[in-house]
């Protein structure tokens, strides 16, 4: 079972970032979130729409942009998340 914080933390480092990068973009989501998905975060994919993983992870690219606009402007990935 890949939990919905598995499967994002995956995109991210199948598309070069390391896992300690993909931690913190993906925990700079989560506060961006607030409480609409407190709690959520361990269940498993199995449980949400092909689409609803779409939408979140929609949201996880535009951070992980800006994210490596500040820290990594020159990534070679960067194109990746576009």
């Amino acid at each position: 079972m890949m939990t919905l914080e598995e499967r994002m933390i995956k995109e991210l480092t199948e598309r070069g970032l390391f896992e300690d990068q993909a931690q913190t973009i993906l925990e700079i989501y989560k506060g961006d979130l607030g409480e609409v998905m407190a709690g959520r975060w361990n269940e498993s994919v199995e449980g949400y729409s092909e689409n609803t993983i779409k939408g979140i992870w929609g949201g996880v690219k535009i951070v992980t942009r800006e994210w490596i606009a500040e820290n990594l402007p020159r990534a070679f990935f960067a194109p990746l998340f576009e």
